[in-house]
C-alpha cells in the first residue's frame, strides 16, 4: 500500500480557508465571518433590519446604512484653508488632496497651481492670450468666470444674494466678503483672547499685534 498523497487535500484545505467556512443555504456562496453571512442572507429574505431613525429608509446591509446616515449628518469636518465642511475626515482629505495639494506645476515659470484648470488660466498669463470678449464693449478678457462677472456692471445684474439679509451682489468675492460679516468670530487669538472670523484674519493680527511675543513664546520652548 503506498504512501497517500496530502498535496490535494492541503490544497482543498487552503482553498476552503482562503472562500471561508461559512456557506449561505440558499446561493453557496462562502465567507470568511458569520457577520458577513447573516447580512448576505437578508438578499435572500429581503430582511432590512437596520432602520434610519430621521426618515423611512431601511437598509439591508450596515455599511449602506452608515452611508445614508451621513446625509442627515452636520458637516463637522473643516479645511482650515477655504473653511469649507465635510461630512467625513475621508471627503476632507479628498478636498484638500484636488484642491490645495498645489500638484500642478507651471512648466514657464515652475509656480504650483491646486487645480488643472488653474493651471491652464495661469499658463494665459504667460501667452497674453485673452480668448474671451464682452459683447456690450468689446474688452478682452484671459478668463471667462471674468468676463460674465465684468459684463454684470452692463447689465446690472446681481446674481449673489446673500441668505442672511436682503443684499445682492454683481461680484462673488464681493458676496464672500459680505458673508463674512455675519459668520460668528471662531478664530480666538492665544495672546489676547481676541475672535477673529476668518484663519487669515487670525494670523495677520498675530502679525501686526503680536509678533513679539510669538518670537518669544518660540524662543522659551526651544530654552527648555
Amino acid at each position: 500500500m503506498g504512501i497517500p498523497n496530502t498535496s490535494h487535500a492541503i490544497v482543498s484545505e487552503q482553498n476552503f480557508k482562503c472562500k471561508g467556512k461559512y456557506t449561505c443555504s440558499t446561493c453557496k456562496k462562502r465567507f470568511k465571518a458569520k457577520k458577513s453571512l447573516e447580512e448576505h442572507e437578508h438578499i435572500h429574505s429581503g430582511e432590512k433590519p437596520h432602520k434610519c431613525d430621521k426618515c423611512s429608509k431601511s437598509f439591508s446591509f450596515y455599511g449602506n446604512f452608515v452611508r445614508h446616515a451621513l446625509i442627515h449628518a452636520k458637516p463637522s469636518f473643516e479645511c482650515e484653508i477655504c473653511d469649507k465642511k465635510f461630512r467625513t475626515k475621508e471627503n476632507l482629505k479628498r478636498h484638500k488632496l484636488s484642491n490645495h495639494s498645489n500638484s500642478f506645476k507651471c512648466e514657464i515659470c515652475e509656480r504650483k497651481l491646486s487645480t488643472k484648470l488653474n493651471l491652464q488660466h495661469h499658463y494665459l498669463t504667460h501667452t497674453g492670450e485673452k480668448p474671451f470678449t464682452c459683447e456690450f464693449c468689446n474688452k478682452r478678457f484671459a478668463r471667462k468666470c471674468v468676463l460674465i462677472q465684468h459684463e454684470q456692471t452692463h447689465t446690472g445684474e446681481k446674481p449673489y444674494k446673500c441668505n442672511k439679509c436682503s443684499r445682492s451682489f454683481g461680484f462673488h468675492g464681493n458676496f464672500v466678503r459680505h458673508a463674512l460679516t455675519h459668520k460668528e468670530p471662531s478664530f480666538e487669538c492665544e495672546f489676547c483672547n481676541k475672535k477673529l472670523r476668518t484663519k487669515d484674519s487670525l494670523k495677520k493680527h498675530k502679525l501686526s499685534n503680536h509678533s513679539n511675543k510669538k518670537v518669544r513664546k518660540i524662543f522659551q520652548k526651544k530654552v527648555l
